[in-house]
């Protein structure tokens, strides 16, 4: 080789290194920038499955007859999936890609409505009948893995509920208005509906592999002979599914907006979760597998009491009473364990036309069973409150009850989101 190309050879040689040791430099700086930004950290990917409801495809038009046309007329999914986009969840990436097409996607994420509720009752005030009448709504948001078809994370959302009273009954047009309304725009004229209350808590939902799932289900309503005769016949259909339905949804809102813990939808089987939605780009029933509840609840409505407090010309003042147990166990492998069980009420005195019986009292024994529910989840913690007072504990019963109490307080910790 020439003596001046074998010299060029040599100093390339010799440069290289140094090109070769600043390299690694810089690969090695890069990823501690982007670590400490948080702006490049890696992030889960999850489907867009959009809003299902907790119905097969024949029961839909029974259990949702407002919202699931609603939803497909006014185009909901796509007004959810862009306010998304406005407000995107912080722990993993979002898209609006069809599950089928999925291949890649181990999690989707939906807004599950499980409950839609209408109520129309007639009142006599001052000797002219009026109707009071109700629009309820619930829902969860559910994360769920595509492939397994396993339920990995659950967060109810807050119960939305609209009431009003006119001088007649309510049109199918004015429900409809209501359940649109309460979907994606108000509530009763309040800024919050249920699409709003979605996208705030899948902003700061966990990410997917990272949920911790120890949670509580609602396995049983049970309505007593003496409740019946003051509940409505619109809610004793199919063994009282729709009412035992509406106490479970009120129940687990009450135990997840107090207790900040996960509870599963209610449902009859806690095995399987059947969704209606768009899945596999058409609309079809889509079956969740559940996991096993850490702690199960059962819940009895005991019976409802009306008791004269005061009578004159204008009217009266009854005290209604609402009774119930609610009873919680550990759900092992060996066998149910007992962690709290007792029975409670709850009663106002509530002024009334003279005259009123019967189911048009429904309306005043649902406020105390309603307030009943939410109580034993708030007020129950302190033994100089109204409501722990009411119970009328005897001294070896108090004792007993705290003592019950401490356990569940050590259940709700576990269960904590």
């Amino acid at each position: 080789m020439d003596q001046r190309l074998w010299q060029q050879f040599l100093q390339q040689k010799i440069r290289q290194p140094k090109r070769l040791n600043w390299c690694p430099l810089l690969l090695l700086w890069l990823p501690v920038t982007w670590g400490a930004s948080g702006n490049n950290e890696f992030k889960e990917t999850v489907a867009f499955a959009g809003i299902t409801f907790q119905s097969g495809k024949k029961a839909l038009p029974v259990r949702f007859p407002f919202s699931s046309s609603i939803v497909k007329s006014e185009k909901l999914n796509r007004h959810l999936y862009q306010a998304i986009l406005k407000k995107p969840p912080q722990n993993f990436t979002l898209t609006a890609s069809i599950l089928d097409k999925d291949e890649g996607y181990k999690y989707a994420a939906t807004l599950l409505l499980d409950s839609e509720t209408v109520s129309t009752e007639q009142l006599m005030i001052d000797h002219t009948p009026w109707f009071t009448w109700w629009v309820q709504l619930s829902a969860q948001l559910l994360i769920f893995d595509v492939e397994s078809s396993q339920l990995v994370f659950t967060h109810t959302l807050p119960v939305i509920r609209c009431k009003d009273i006119d001088e007649a009954p309510p049109t199918e047009a004015m429900i409809r208005q209501r359940v649109s309304d309460m979907l994606a725009n108000n509530v009763c004229g309040k800024p919050e509906h249920l699409l709003a209350h979605f996208v705030d808590y899948l902003h700061t939902a966990p990410p997917p592999g990272k949920s911790n799932l120890t949670q509580f289900a609602v396995s049983s309503v049970v309505v007593e002979e003496k409740a019946n005769a003051f509940i409505p016949e619109k809610f004793k259909a199919d063994d009282m599914a729709v009412f035992k339905r509406y106490v479970a949804n009120q129940l687990t809102k009450a135990m997840a907006e107090t207790q900040g813990i996960a509870v599963q939808p209610y449902n009859a089987d806690l095995s399987v979760l059947t969704m209606q939605g768009r899945f596999s780009g058409g609309e079809q029933t889509y079956n969740l597998i559940l996991p096993k509840p850490y702690y199960k609840v059962d819940y009895t409505v005991r019976g409802f009491k009306k008791v004269p407090f005061s009578k004159n010309s204008a009217g009266e003042a009854n005290y209604y009473v609402a009774f119930s147990r609610i009873t919680v166990n550990k759900n092992l492998e060996r066998g149910d364990e007992l962690i709290f069980s007792q029975p409670l009420q709850f009663g106002q005195a509530i002024p009334s036309s003279s005259g009123s019986s019967g189911f048009a009292e429904w309306v005043f024994f649902e406020e105390q069973l309603l307030s009943l529910i939410y109580k034993t989840n708030t007020d129950i913690y302190s033994d100089t409150t109204a409501f722990f007072k009411m119970q009328g504990f005897q001294r070896k019963q108090k004792r007993g009850f705290l003592k019950q109490f401490e356990a569940l307080k050590e259940a709700y910790k576990s269960c904590r989101l």
